[in-house]
């Protein structure tokens, strides 16, 4: 069987599969096919986007067209950002003037982010592990004294916000509000000037919080997540409480600097913003440096709320850290 008649053998294969155990055995039969794995990760890896949910191709392939092997390199030309929004879609529509008209939606649905299979992340993982499709946030654990003992002598308190967790990925002109499964918030899209402003166009990962404000622009403590989601976007503000950058957040990990180093890079980007943004849509938590488990106590008891304690030379990781302590009142 030619190539092309592989792949499209197997994209009609998992799109009928109708349970993920039967899509797990088509991915195991054809593990080593590379162009597939490539496929997979184009589509399903919550960090790649290509701004083009609205494209409409002006072609649909042709019959016996060429493999969209062939044409990889203009997904990955689009993704690493050599085209603008419209060299993006006249490349594309190029490509499905050759393209195999069997192959043709497969192209159109990495683009869109729509392709169709039906996997889900622990299926793709199952076959390839090192492939990236669960999207890369960090929790804290638990306070647990064993741990505590292991931190700096010197650490960051810092108020446990209610509001609904987000990140604000820059990357180079591009900027997406997205929540903690890398969901976008498209009608905040009024706030990425901003945001853009506070990371100098550098590829930044902004985590902390959203959050509903008064007239007044004081902070109102809401527990209902979706009524912060549903409210009006000039109402809401970002609580800020770290800058992760962005090779080591698609990594998963990044040991290169702790904790101390970026909350301290984020001051110092918000007062250089401040030029551009003298009225922002972000602020830093509520945050003190206490030296014992009494200071914290009584930090804690001053603002009146469960707390998070962070080790300052705790690196950054995907998934719970040790580095991170909540505290409940």
């Amino acid at each position: 069987m030619s190539r092309v008649g592989l792949t499209s053998k197997i994209a009609q294969s998992l799109t009928s599969a109708e349970t993920q155990e039967e899509k797990l055995e088509i991915l195991q039969k054809y593990q080593k096919e590379t162009l597939i794995k490539r496929i997979v990760n184009f589509a399903y890896n919550p960090l790649i986007t290509f701004d083009l949910n609205d494209y409409s191709p002006t072609n649909k392939g042709k019959q016996y067209g060429m493999g969209i092997s062939k044409f990889m390199h203009v997904i990955e030309d689009i993704n690493e950002g050599k085209y603008t929004r419209e060299e993006a879609m006249f490349a594309s529509n190029l490509v499905l003037q050759h393209i195999s008209d069997d192959e043709s939606n497969i192209f159109v649905g990495i683009l869109k982010k729509n392709l169709g299979w039906g996997l889900e992340a622990k299926t793709i993982s199952e076959v390839w592990p090192d492939l990236n499709v669960g999207y890369p946030i960090q929790y804290p654990m638990d306070f647990n004294p064993k741990i505590f003992e292991t931190f700096d002598n010197v650490c960051a308190v810092q108020k446990l916000y209610t509001g609904v967790r987000i990140n604000v990925i820059v990357r180079g002109k591009g900027i997406r509000i997205v929540d903690e499964s890398g969901e976008d918030f498209d009608h905040l899209n009024q706030y990425h000037e901003q945001f853009a402003n506070l990371a100098q166009h550098g590829d930044t990962i902004f985590d902390g919080a959203m959050m509903i404000v008064d007239s007044n622009n004081n902070i109102i403590e809401v527990e209902d997540q979706q009524e912060i989601i549903d409210a009006d976007p000039n109402t809401v503000k970002f609580i800020v409480w770290d800058a992760i950058r962005y090779d080591g957040f698609v990594n998963g990990t990044d040991t290169r600097i702790g904790y101390n180093w970026r909350y301290n890079g984020l001051e110092h980007m918000m007062f250089l913003a401040v030029e551009h943004n003298p009225y922002p849509c972000y602020t830093l938590p509520e945050s003190k440096a206490c030296a014992d488990i009494a200071q914290i106590k009584e930090f804690q008891n001053d603002i009146g709320c469960d707390v998070v304690i962070k080790n300052l030379s705790g690196t950054w990781q995907s998934g719970k850290t040790t580095s991170e302590l909540i505290l409940r009142k």
